[in-house]
């Protein structure tokens, strides 16, 4: 809704300055309030913690949230099948462009020692499955006030601690846009 709202406004604005109306009706009309998901990136302390701790399915997301910078709902998609050599080859669910995300050879090491199916994701539900980014996200929520870890601790904060490995590493602004299929803005 926000968004709609976001796009019905650039449009009105346009519309003014056009000609085609008089005023930006859209204009006073306020987004809705949400609860949106922190893109803190995650401490040393929690990383190591949720490695050495977290459920498998929890554990495997992480690593390759952190690896790919990657949104939840692409990394859950990811399996074998889209790996070649160091790369992982995917269609970024949100923009529905094709992306390559390029490993670290250690990463790359890590995700093709894990037992997995070739047709099979990565991270898969506890029974097996397929998962989804929101069973998984309500699977982490738990764990995480079970073992008390503060809600900051977010899965999309990954992916913020993966544009943070990226800076580290002297990479610019540009860069890690491309490297991750980010808006520069983002």
């Amino acid at each position: 809704a926000n968004m709609a709202l976001a796009v019905l406004k650039a449009l009105l604005v346009w519309g003014v300055n056009e000609g085609l109306c008089e005023r930006n009706a859209a204009a006073d009309i306020r987004a809705l309030e949400t609860e949106t998901e922190s893109h803190r990136p995650w401490p040393d302390a929690a990383w190591r913690y949720v490695l050495a701790n977290a459920p498998e399915d929890i554990r495997r997301f992480a690593i390759l949230a952190r690896a790919t910078g990657q949104r939840g709902v692409d990394v859950v998609r990811m399996g074998p099948r889209m790996m070649r050599h160091d790369r992982i080859d995917l269609t970024i669910q949100k923009t529905r462009r094709r992306h390559v995300c390029v490993l670290t050879p250690a990463d790359a090491a890590t995700i093709r020692a894990w037992p997995c199916g070739e047709l099979a994701p990565w991270v898969a539900s506890p029974s097996g499955g397929r998962t989804t980014e929101g069973a998984l996200r309500a699977r982490f929520v738990s764990w995480r006030s079970e073992h008390e870890l503060t809600a900051d601790l977010t899965l999309h904060g990954l992916r913020a601690l993966a544009v943070c490995d990226a800076r580290l590493a002297g990479m610019g602004q540009q860069e890690i846009a491309a490297l991750y299929g980010m808006s520069l803005a983002m």
